[in-house]
């Protein structure tokens, strides 16, 4: 395969995401990335979220079950998960890093409230790690 059909294969198997474009290799560390903080989804909310069908996650399920521990399990209440015992290396934020977020809530509104929200959510300890 020359160079430009090469380049050509490659961008035809590119998707959109959220007005992003992204390859498979990207969309499968997305999907991951979706997956450890989600702990677990459907391949139709997946095929969704990432503007492919249901086989391309499907496939791409298989591809990351090679590397890390993602787990499928078929029929009507199936899904795609993380495997119990993984977490990923997570950072949290400290007491006073907390507590400094928690008083700029106060001074927030909108998407500037919406974004503390998350990250509040996303790097706070959890219950039993402080």
């Amino acid at each position: 395969m020359s160079g430009l059909a090469a380049m050509i294969d490659t961008a035809r198997k590119e998707t959109w995401k959220g007005g992003m474009l992204m390859n498979q290799y990207e969309r499968r560390q997305q999907i991951y990335n979706a997956l450890c903080i989600r702990r677990y989804d459907t391949i139709a909310k997946l095929a969704a979220e990432f503007n492919v069908n249901e086989k391309t996650i499907r496939r791409d399920i298989v591809w990351l079950t090679l590397s890390f521990p993602v787990e499928a399990s078929p029929g009507r209440y199936g899904g795609v998960r993380i495997a119990e015992w993984f977490h990923p290396a997570t950072s949290y934020l400290c007491p006073r890093q907390l507590s400094v977020l928690q008083k700029l809530k106060l001074t927030c509104g909108g998407d500037d409230l919406i974004a503390v929200n998350s990250i509040i959510t996303q790097f706070s300890p959890k219950v039993g790690q402080l």
